[in-house]
């Protein structure tokens, strides 16, 4: 990561961290909306055995996200296609957690995933002119850590982000 401004990523970050927890371990960011709003709700939390969804301002806009339990089928082991045009190593993910202070397991060890704020702020910093205001964010699938990705700049103010198979890791729609 480098050290630009904070981007809208990391301000994201910065507030999942209040709802940072042990029982949140295993969840992932499935919806994530920033919208506007004329009147910011409050913290909100609700969860069951297999999602979560939380509320909560950014600065005068409002925050929502939906976290998931994915399955618990395993989990196949990382291969390293060639081709790709992109990455996040080991060593940027690690900087990330350490930024966020983000202590979810699912991120560390031979089969970590790439956390998916750490994506959306990269895409911010690299890929757009102005940091980002009014957005949605679809995860739709796991990166893990050194697995080959692209970006793909679409119109109307859509960015996805695939795997080099092709498949769908992340759309963002402006």
């Amino acid at each position: 990561m480098n050290n630009k401004s904070c981007t809208r990523g990391l301000a994201i970050a910065e507030v999942l961290k209040s709802f940072r927890s042990p029982n949140l371990w295993g969840f992932v960011i499935a919806r994530l909306d920033v919208t506007a709003s004329l009147q910011t709700e409050q913290d909100q939390y609700w969860r069951n055995a297999r999602m979560v969804v939380l509320r909560h301002p950014l600065g005068a806009d409002q925050l929502s996200v939906l976290l998931v339990k994915p399955p618990v089928d395993p989990i196949p082991g990382l291969v390293v296609q060639e081709g790709g045009d992109n990455f996040c190593t080991g060593a940027q993910v690690d900087a990330y957690l350490q930024h966020t202070g983000d202590d979810n397991p699912i991120h560390r060890g031979p089969a970590a995933l790439v956390p998916g704020l750490l994506l959306l702020s990269e895409l911010e910093k690299q890929f757009l002119c102005e940091p980002l205001r009014f957005f949605s964010v679809q995860f739709k699938s796991a990166l893990r850590v050194n697995e080959p990705f692209v970006v793909d700049r679409q119109e109307l103010g859509r960015i996805q982000v695939k795997k080099t198979d092709g498949t769908l890791i992340l759309r963002v729609q402006l």
